[in-house]
């Protein structure tokens, strides 16, 4: 009969699939971030594990989607993590999801929120000295400057961002740290310098001809470079500005073409019909941007991006317009308008989700610290009661010792005593004895052991049955920290028999020697 796949080997073996087959991917990495994230919710002893596995799996995804062009999607997997990141052990783990949430965020236009995730990432990764993390978030801050129209201040975070990048050798974020300063100098109206921005971001990408580099990188840095030399036309009106960015658009068309790149494309098309719109251009031709418009249309509205959609349906309907084709340029109005609203309801939907994600992760982070004070309160009454028990137990040990030390002594006086005397001796004698025999300290020990320890006390019983009476008894009372000589005074033993007792247990337990059984025995 075949064992049963625990959980543990099913996740392990959902993150194999996704690893080795491309195609199957999003739907194995789906699966295992809903087994950990139920398995989490549902476990006690290794929450904290399920929790992590969580998180890594959901990370993983959310860059899967992303590499197939879907951050909306990655968004929704990665924002139930915001109420769980205070609760994760692993600091690595909290401050690179913080950094992609915050960029997700950013990219979703919810720049407040994305702004105090960044943050925290960035003191996080300056903390344990993550440069990449620390670059990327930098990266992040200023482009939530740059969305905020602050862009002095996006000047300086993405300068600082292209340091780093070059600290760590990777050109690919220097170049795109660079297309970000140049589209910074671009809002700024200074195209000349943005265009040397983008130069100098071409020219890193030129020395890392030893490692591929995603091509969506040069797409973004050409079509930079369509779009500043578009601005340059507007001001000058040269041709020669027109030209260079048919040049830019065309190549991002082909890199999109070549790398299978759908949104890049519909985007370069979308780009090129706006050349071919302009009535300045020597290349006017409204037939050939009504051509570029259309087939861009067709690739966007398979993939549902509606921003795009409204920003297609508004050129073709002007270029319909201007070629004199209003039935064509009264239908494209039609679905500009209906995706200009699909844009609006979508983006209000995004605030009232980020404003009930910040409520819930708000709350969440009260509910935490309420917990945490009540945790240290009990741990801190726990500790008090531990400390008067052992008084208490260690009290008990020195009367029952006085008691026998008594009883020793009249035994030795009813030795020499008369008759009447003697039997007055061995009647009190016998009450001693009688009350040293009977469990009647321990018992009321072990109440108060058991109404402080008791699951530790009921898991030993439960995974070690081998264990004798008097062996607990000892486990019990190193757990409120008595030591061998206290315990033996308590048990009247000797010492070196409570010390039999530990090595006895150690071995049941199954403790290496360099193992502490005091630690092992508090942990429980």
């Amino acid at each position: 009969m075949a064992s049963r796949t625990t959980d543990t080997e099913r996740f392990a073996e959902l993150l194999s699939l996704a690893e080795s087959n491309e195609d199957t991917a999003v739907q194995n990495l789906t699966a295992a971030v809903r087994l950990a994230r139920d398995r989490m919710k549902g476990a006690q002893r290794d929450r904290s594990t399920w929790r992590t596995h969580w998180i890594r799996s959901a990370l993983q995804l959310a860059a899967t989607l992303e590499r197939g062009e879907s951050a909306v999607e990655a968004l929704e997997i990665l924002r139930p993590l915001l109420n769980e990141l205070d609760r994760c052990e692993d600091a690595v783990l909290v401050m690179r999801t913080r950094q992609e949430l915050g960029r997700y965020l950013m990219i979703q236009g919810d720049l407040d929120a994305a702004m105090d995730l960044l943050q925290q990432a960035l003191r996080d990764a300056e903390k344990l000295g993550d440069v990449a993390v620390a670059s990327a978030a930098s990266g992040n801050i200023g482009m939530v400057f740059f969305n905020h129209r602050e862009f002095d201040d996006a000047l300086s975070w993405f300068t600082r961002t292209a340091e780093l990048m070059r600290m760590r050798g990777d050109r690919a974020r220097t170049a795109l740290a660079l297309r970000s300063i140049g589209m910074t100098h671009s809002k700024k109206n200074n195209y000349t310098k943005a265009l040397s921005a983008y130069r100098a971001a071409l020219n890193e990408l030129k020395k890392s001809d030893d490692v591929p580099i995603d091509a969506r990188i040069e797409i973004q840095i050409q079509e930079s470079i369509g779009v500043d030399h578009l601005n340059l036309a507007d001001v000058s009106n040269a041709s020669k500005h027109y030209d260079a960015a048919v040049e830019a658009f065309t190549l991002c068309l082909t890199l999109s073409e070549q790398r299978g790149l759908d949104v890049s494309r519909a985007v370069a098309l979308r780009n090129l019909g706006q050349v071919y719109a302009e009535s300045g251009y020597t290349g006017y031709n409204l037939s050939s941007a009504i051509q570029c418009f259309e087939e861009a249309r067709k690739i966007i509205e398979s993939r549902s991006i509606h921003t795009l959609n409204y920003q297609i349906n508004r050129e073709l309907a002007r270029a319909y317009e201007m070629l004199g084709d209003p039935a064509q340029a009264l239908e494209a109005y039609k679905r500009y308008t209906t995706s200009e609203r699909a844009v609006i309801d979508l983006d209000s939907a995004s605030k009232l989700r980020a404003i009930e994600a910040r409520h819930t992760h708000e709350r969440s982070l009260e509910e935490l610290r309420r917990e945490r004070d009540r945790t240290h309160e009990l741990e801190a009454e726990a500790r008090r009661r531990t400390a008067e028990l052992s008084k208490l137990t260690l009290a008990i040990g020195e009367t029952n010792a006085r008691l026998r030390d008594l009883s020793g002594r009249l035994r030795s006086l009813a030795r020499d005593a008369d008759a009447d005397d003697k039997e007055v001796f061995s009647m009190i004698i016998k009450e001693i004895d009688a009350s040293l025999g009977t469990d009647i300290f321990w018992n009321g020990i072990e109440e108060q052991l058991s109404n402080l320890h008791g699951e530790s006390l009921q898991y030993l019983s439960k995974h070690f049955p081998s264990l004798t009476p008097t062996e607990r008894k000892v486990c019990a009372l190193i757990r409120i920290d008595l030591s061998s000589k206290e315990i033996a005074r308590l048990l009247n033993t000797e010492p070196r028999s409570i010390e039999k007792y530990r090595q006895r247990i150690r071995k049941k337990l199954g403790l290496s020697a360099s193992d502490s059984l005091s630690t092992f025995i508090s942990s429980l």
